[in-house]
């Protein structure tokens, strides 16, 4: 059986070792050992890797080495036809993970899955299925581990819109809803309250302002206009920025209370505004579609233990439908948003006869929010399948969250539905005589919607191992709401996403590159996040219509995902192909295949981004940032030169030390316990990168900028001493 120990509380099943587990072994560092060169063509690629980068680096500097292409003789051999080990031909692994996936089977997957409610602490059953469904596919070794949590749960929420102008008898002027009206013809019965994870207790009466959407130079500008917003309840638009940081703001500027609702101006012009018809008539979001959320961090979450509500302040979600009564009771009071800076321009609820005045309310118009909370304490359930590899401590990891918001089609079922695809092709290969090179270990979440109480406990109590061995963690939330496909990568995996993505086949004709284009994105997404943020680890997270409306609402129905979302099925294959042939490439080739050097070129791009959204970063010199990373850039040229170069007949010490660089480059960006080139991010987000440097520099604060950029050349001179040879 899988070893996955989960030392907080008892297991449901007693595992065995698997080798290496428990290892501990804080140093990951690869000893400087010097490589042996024992052939005339290795000692050849590296001159002339050597001589690429002198010969760029003369005619115009670092600068034009990392935007330049570079002539790369070693490209012949980088992903040349493999016989895998035992004699299984590459090209037939291939086959099988192109061909075993099915429609209709992730039709029947997510069918299943969106039949009951699967919030966390809800998932027990969900996860024992899981675990028998591959047991029957042909994994040859799973487990069901399990840990304690404590769990936002609603007890009671109201949200009323009070006239209290006769004093002795208040008039209820509206009472929200809070709770979609679904279609007639849907059957789903799941019915998630409108609540915010992690939200804190409390009933407040109070008058209320429309804040845009709830950041600090939102309340920057209500204050130049002198409106008070203090002991308020302010009414923000989601979007812009995460929810939590909405809350966080709004508490520490002084507000008792948030109301968060979807404006249709998110939804650009495919809103009822704009002459279409709502769902399920046609493609607009529907009047009371609610999106929920949870509003605590990670950070804040010990061990899988987050009880502590995430700010002091009460919150709930609302519908436009719900929002449209209390920004209408602003009308007259306060200047208009239109009459503010451009960014608080583009309101989606004029055709509603909303003007966003933005308040405060009338001393007699108040607010009654009262959202009450509990916190009890439940069990989650994570199910693990491992296919062991000939290569004991290289592994990779592939994760999907089942927990969701409401039914949960798109946010995470379609992810849950293809992992089930993923993960049924790989065993029939393994039923056909294929072995993995590297162990590959497939993981069924629960716990991410409340602040990745799965994931996270169990890195925490495996970070030693996961930091020696750990490849590659490759995610999926939304594997099919959409036809835009989103990459969020980091560099180390560009290559293998790209050499996947030109080979499975678009819905739409051509391949998924074609449409898509390479772009990837700012790394993070679901349980991404803690893999990259806590361990360190090279993530991925694939995503088709990762923004769509249904998301974290009942809406997100499989009536949905069948009719509208997804139907016929046809992406949530083709993700589950791109997430099996990721695996395969990076699983079976006898060098990693990672290319050092594409870290080098990204994080070029990432400075000429901070030049490009911060105006008075020209006056702070970047130029010691980007000396250090054309000096990673040329160690990595020279390192990808000579692991290109090696075949299969080289002798697995020597291939051993080669990889070893690859898989602990991303640990060298660790910084006191958290990633310094990416923050947590949504799997729909693309936040900036060097986030500590870019916030300093947006804040004007030189000498902090100076300070981070110190901190981040160190680390990359540490990136550049490890691949360098």
């Amino acid at each position: 059986m899988l070893c996955i120990s989960g030392s907080q509380i008892p297991r449901t099943v007693k595992p065995t070792d698997l080798q290496g587990w428990h290892e501990i072994d804080q140093d990951t560092r690869i000893p400087k050992t010097a490589l042996q060169w024992k052939s005339t063509r290795r000692f050849l690629f590296f001159a002339i890797a050597v001589s690429t980068v002198a010969l760029t680096a003369l005619s115009g500097g670092p600068q034009y080495l990392l935007y330049q292409p570079i002539f790369q003789p070693w490209r012949s051999y980088l992903f040349a036809s493999l016989t895998l080990k035992d004699g299984f031909p590459l090209s037939n692994l291939e086959t099988i993970l192109l061909s075993e996936l099915d429609t209709s089977r992730a039709a029947d997957w997510s069918y299943y899955y969106t039949s009951q409610s699967h919030f966390p602490g809800e998932g027990k059953a969900q996860g024992l299925w899981t675990k028998k469904k591959w047991e029957d596919f042909g994994i040859p070794e799973t487990e069901i581990v399990k840990y304690n949590a404590s769990i936002s749960a609603p007890v009671f929420q109201r949200l009323a819109l009070i006239d209290t102008s006769v004093t002795r008898f208040p008039s209820v002027m509206y009472e929200a809803k809070l709770m979609e009206e679904l279609p007639f013809n849907d059957p789903s019965e799941i019915r998630t309250p409108a609540f915010h994870g992690q939200s804190s207790s409390g009933n407040v009466t109070a008058q209320f302002v429309y804040a845009n959407f709830g950041r600090e130079q939102d309340y920057d500008d209500l204050e130049q206009n002198y409106v008070d917003f203090r002991g308020k309840i302010a009414i923000v638009k989601s979007g812009m920025v995460w929810r939590g940081a909405k809350m966080s703001t709004a508490a520490e500027r002084g507000l008792v209370g948030v109301l968060i609702y979807t404006d249709p101006q998110q939804d650009g012009n495919i809103t009822e505004g704009h002459g279409y018809k709502g769902y399920p008539d046609g493609p607009a979001r529907p009047e009371t579609c609610i999106e929920r959320g949870s509003i605590g961090l990670i950070r804040n979450a010990s061990a899988g233990n987050p009880s502590v509500p995430g700010e002091s302040i009460p919150s709930l979600p609302l519908s436009y439908s719900d929002a449209v009564p209390l920004l209408k009771a602003l009308h007259g009071h306060g200047p208009k948003a239109a009459d503010m800076r451009s960014d608080w321009h583009g309101g989606g609820l004029y055709y509603k006869e909303v003007e966003y005045y933005v308040g405060p309310s009338p001393s007699h118009i108040v607010l009654n929010l009262n959202n009450q909370m509990s916190f009890p304490t439940k069990d989650v359930h994570q199910t693990f399948g491992i296919i062991r590899g000939s290569i004991k401590d290289e592994v990779i990891i592939l994760g999907n969250h089942r927990d969701s918001w409401g039914p949960g089609a798109g946010d995470s079922i379609s992810g849950a539905a293809a992992l089930m695809e993923v993960v049924r092709s790989f065993a029939t290969a393994y039923r056909t005589g294929w072995r993995p090179r590297r162990t590959i270990i497939f993981v069924s979440w629960e716990g991410a919607e409340t602040g990745q109480i799965g994931s996270e406990p169990w890195i925490a109590s495996h970070l030693p191992w996961l930091q020696k061995t750990a490849v590659a963690y490759l995610n999926v939330v939304v594997a099919a709401a959409g036809p835009l496909f989103q990459v969020k990568a980091t560099p180390l995996l560009r290559e293998v996403i790209h050499r996947a993505t030109r080979v499975v086949a678009s819905p739409e004709g051509g391949t998924v590159f074609d449409h898509w284009g390479g772009e990837m994105v700012a790394a993070g997404g679901g349980d991404a996040i803690p893999f990259l943020e806590t361990a360190c680890v090279s993530t991925s997270d694939l995503s088709f219509g990762a923004t769509y409306w249904p998301y974290h609402s009942n809406f997100d129905t499989f009536t949905w995902m069948n009719t509208t979302g997804d139907p016929g099925w046809k992406y949530h294959v083709t993700t589950a192909k791109i997430w099996s042939l990721i695996t395969a490439y990076l699983s079976e080739s006898p060098v990693l295949q990672i290319k050092a050097a594409d870290y080098g070129v990204a994080m070029q791009k990432y400075v000429e981004r901070i030049k490009e959204s911060i105006p008075s970063s020209a006056s702070f010199d970047l130029r010691p940032l980007e000396n250090a990373i054309a000096e990673f850039h040329n160690a990595s040229i020279i390192l990808d030169a000579y692991a290109s170069s090696l075949r299969s007949t080289e002798t697995d010490e020597t291939i051993q030390q080669v990889n070893q660089k690859y898989l602990n480059l991303e640990r060298q960006f660790c910084y006191k316990g958290a990633h310094l080139i990416y923050e947590f991010s949504a799997f729909y987000s693309d936040p900036p990168e060097f986030p500590h440097l870019f916030k300093s520099l947006e804040s004007g604060d030189l000498e902090e900028a100076r300070r981070w950029m110190e901190i981040i050349q160190a680390k990359i001179r540490d990136a550049a001493n490890l691949v360098s040879l």
